[in-house]
């Protein structure tokens, strides 16, 4: 009696794993047309962060900009590991590569947001992992292509009409021979 206890109770354990693995597969394959859907149907905001990068990714890749930087800021937004800097990374590339294609259009000037925004995610990933090589040489790049403005540039300036002028040191070259 004992016996067929036990195997019963090890059979309903077996059962309930099962269903549970089961519900599981379901669950993950669910995600898995949720990401590849080309109707554009919104991840829930309960599905884990990768669900959302690889969403943010296939959207990416079929040129939706604004919906995939929607995906990826959901990333950055609930995820603190390394799937939080690869959000940030590519959201910063796509960045990037739009404020290109801007750039190429009659209208330049409107390019300059993007790269600043291309710009600071690269800054926030690098703020995070400073030794991150690619997300260097993409702030490089970026910065090649839209420089910041030079904070120096306004000390540099003449004073204004009838302001007070400052003597130079005593002991100071001032740089007459």
């Amino acid at each position: 009696m004992r016996m067929r206890s036990g195997l019963a109770l090890c059979a309903a354990v077996l059962v309930a794993l099962a269903a549970h693995d089961v519900w599981q597969l379901a669950r993950i394959h669910a995600w898995n047309v949720l990401i590849e859907s080309p109707r554009g149907e919104p991840v829930p905001d309960d599905a884990p962060p990768p669900v959302h990068f690889a969403r943010a990714y296939a959207l990416a890749q079929r040129d939706e900009v604004l919906a995939a930087l929607a995906q990826y800021r959901q990333v950055v937004g609930t995820d603190k590991g390394r799937l939080r800097a690869a959000a940030l990374f590519n959201e910063g590339n796509l960045l990037l590569r739009e404020a290109l294609t801007l750039r190429a259009t009659a209208e330049p000037s409107q390019a300059l947001p993007v790269f600043e925004m291309a710009k600071e995610s690269f800054r926030e990933l690098l703020a995070e992992h400073a030794n991150d090589w690619d997300a260097k040489y993409s702030l490089e790049l970026a910065l090649r292509l839209a420089p910041d403005p030079d904070e120096d540039e306004s000390a540099r300036l003449p004073p204004a009409i009838g302001a007070p002028r400052q003597a130079p040191a005593r002991g100071s070259n001032p740089g007459l021979p």
